[in-house]
């Protein structure tokens, strides 16, 4: 007798768990929303990407905008896309570290997403280098979505009615393939660009900087030179490269990647991409220019651009506060309210 209640509950708990992890295809949000919106992207952002005028068809970004948003694309139903990358945070998702599809947290924090087709290499640490390819990892990742195949992930797709008029119109046929998939989410994620900033409007002569923020951009480029690793449009980098560094954060690196060395993002959109850096350890701007300020590193790593040139060893910037607010100020000019609240990014299941 108690052998066999033993058995019971041992088959409970397998099919809990079972439930909880197995694909869950026949829960739908329901029907998206797909308004007719128009993705290609005009001559104004030019000057913006550095990288000619983006090219999109709309019936294919459209479908990749209902991937990116749909949870069932995870394992169970539980994560999508879109839950790492909130549209009213950039595209990153507010937290130090995600939650996967079974409450697992990621080992590095969400970056944010803004003119990726203008980049050559994703992730932190740099390990893919095409955007088609970097759209499929986070669905087969077994922290994040936890689909463990392509071919489980097209049954998914397959079992809602939604996709078949989705991807006739964008590809000519309702046949789901792996290149499509990925070809619709790059699609999407290439759409997210960003050149409606304050900081581009005086670029192109169309506003001014206050006091404050001319003074921010002049000790940014100048005394702290900190556009020697966020420099270019993108402020990441000049376009078409991609710069990694070490910048001190510990004396020991504790995520190691490539000798400690990770992906300079872009600042586009920062003000509101908290937490900061690769492990989400810094809460705030202001924490962010006190490590500058004081707090890198003297590890063998720590990158040249961070090192005094005639000492060799980490520097200490000493920011004042200041220097500190006017920076930041001009860091807020970056912050792109159309691509936040553009409904054609939005999530079309609301």
């Amino acid at each position: 007798m108690k052998f066999s209640k033993i058995l019971v509950f041992s088959l409970l708990v397998i099919t809990v768990f079972a439930c909880t992890k197995e694909d869950s295809s026949s829960v739908s949000r329901g029907t998206p929303n797909i308004a007719d919106f128009e993705y290609n992207v005009t001559d104004d952002v030019n000057f913006a990407t550095g990288i000619g005028q983006i090219t999109l068809d709309n019936n294919q970004v459209a479908l990749g905008r209902v991937l990116f948003y749909d949870d069932l694309l995870s394992i169970n139903g539980r994560k999508a896309c879109a839950s790492c990358h909130l549209q009213s945070k950039g595209f990153a998702d507010g937290e130090i570290l995600s939650e996967g599809f079974m409450g697992e947290l990621t080992t590095r924090h969400s970056m944010q997403l803004s003119n990726l087709r203008s980049q050559n290499q994703f992730f932190w640490d740099g390990r893919s280098h095409n955007l088609g390819e970097q759209v499929l990892m986070p669905i087969q990742n077994h922290i994040e979505m936890g689909t463990e195949t392509i071919e489980q992930l097209i049954q998914k797709i397959e079992a809602q009615e939604y996709y078949a008029t989705l991807f006739t119109n964008a590809f000519g046929s309702k046949e789901i393939t792996k290149s499509k998939i990925s070809g619709a989410l790059s699609s999407f994620v290439s759409s997210l660009v960003s050149y409606n900033t304050k900081f581009d409007n005086v670029m192109r002569g169309e506003e001014s900087f206050t006091a404050s923020e001319k003074r921010g951009k002049e000790l940014f480029d100048s005394k702290y030179n900190c556009a020697v690793c966020h420099g270019g449009m993108n402020l990441n980098s000049e376009w078409g490269s991609t710069s990694f560094a070490n910048i001190g954060l510990d004396l020991v690196d504790q995520d190691s990647g490539a000798f400690g060395r990770f992906k300079v993002p872009s600042l586009r959109n920062v003000a509101v991409t908290a937490p900061y850096m690769h492990d989400g350890r810094f809460a705030s701007l202001d924490d962010v220019f006190n490590h500058y300020s004081s707090g890198v590193k003297e590890n063998r790593n720590v990158d040249w651009r961070l090192r005094d040139q005639t000492t060799g060893r980490a520097i200490s910037m000493n920011i004042t506060d200041q220097d500190k607010k006017d920076i930041i100020g001009f860091l807020n000019t970056l912050t792109d309210e159309q691509m936040l609240s553009d409904p054609k990014f939005s999530d079309p299941f609301d």
